[in-house]
């Protein structure tokens, strides 16, 4: 039976039968690969442990006729500091969940899994101690995944009269332009969000900058809130549907508070 070795990220598995489980890996050269486990639910399975959500893995897989098998499993990184912390841990299963939702099955990009990995590198450091900088990144993430899939806001200027965007200017977000308007433009569009300069300008950083540059950004709690409306809402669009962590994200800051 032939096989093959690649690089992945655990993204999402489900249980199949008493004691197997089907697993999605975002792999760095061969797109999203679903391939199940036989008996990984048994206590003493070998491949159990190795294939946690987020886990980082060199698997090998034999080729099957509907899916493709795993029979071999090594953890390359398994980022300790997420797990423990349950706001990040809500945070990567909306990710992943994107990464799930907007990636196309057999779409291949390397930089997109550059990206995922960059990203919980730095949520499981020291850079991101608090909720606001762990929102910060993962709004970063969201935004850099968009522009990778050729869904980046237009935030420069209008998307109806091409007027160059000012700093103190008042702007909306239409998703279904997939940009700002100015408010000259903005008549009948009854459903979209008013943003403040304050958040353009933190939304034009995240298509911009670094995550260790954005992770370092003071913003207070009420731009940061616009900000995950913004492009939730955007994802939202693209999708058609709401994605099911952020049910479990709400649930979390509710715990916080």
């Amino acid at each position: 039976m032939p096989t093959y070795r690649t690089k992945g990220i655990v993204i999402k598995y489900s249980d199949l039968r008493e004691t197997d489980r089907i697993f999605t890996v975002f792999t760095a050269n061969m797109g999203k690969v679903r391939a199940v486990a036989k008996g990984v639910r048994k206590t003493l399975s070998k491949l159990g442990g190795h294939l946690d959500l987020f886990n980082v893995v060199q698997i090998e897989l034999a080729i099957g006729r509907n899916l493709d098998t795993i029979i071999g499993v090594q953890n390359v990184t398994h980022f300790p500091n997420i797990r423990s912390n349950l706001d990040k841990t809500s945070q990567v299963y909306y990710l992943t969940e994107l990464i799930d939702q907007l990636v196309p099955d057999e779409y291949k990009d390397t930089r997109i899994f550059d990206l995922l990995v960059s990203t919980l590198k730095i949520l499981d450091s020291d850079i991101c101690p608090s909720e606001v900088e762990t929102s910060l990144v993962a709004q970063t993430f969201k935004m850099k995944l968009l522009q990778l899939l050729g869904f980046a806001p237009q935030l420069n200027q209008c998307v109806k009269c091409s007027q160059a965007a000012q700093p103190t200017g008042d702007y909306f977000f239409d998703n279904r332009l997939g940009g700002i308007k100015c408010r000259s433009c903005q008549s009948g569009g009854k459903q979209n969000i008013s943003l403040s300069p304050a958040t353009l300008k933190i939304l034009r950083a995240l298509a911009r900058e670094d995550f260790l540059y954005v992770s370092q950004i003071a913003i207070d709690s009420k731009t940061l809130a616009m900000t995950e409306e913004v492009l939730d809402n955007c994802i939202k669009f693209i999708i058609e549907k709401e994605p099911r962590s952020l049910r479990f994200i709400a649930k979390v800051k509710g715990l916080a508070k």
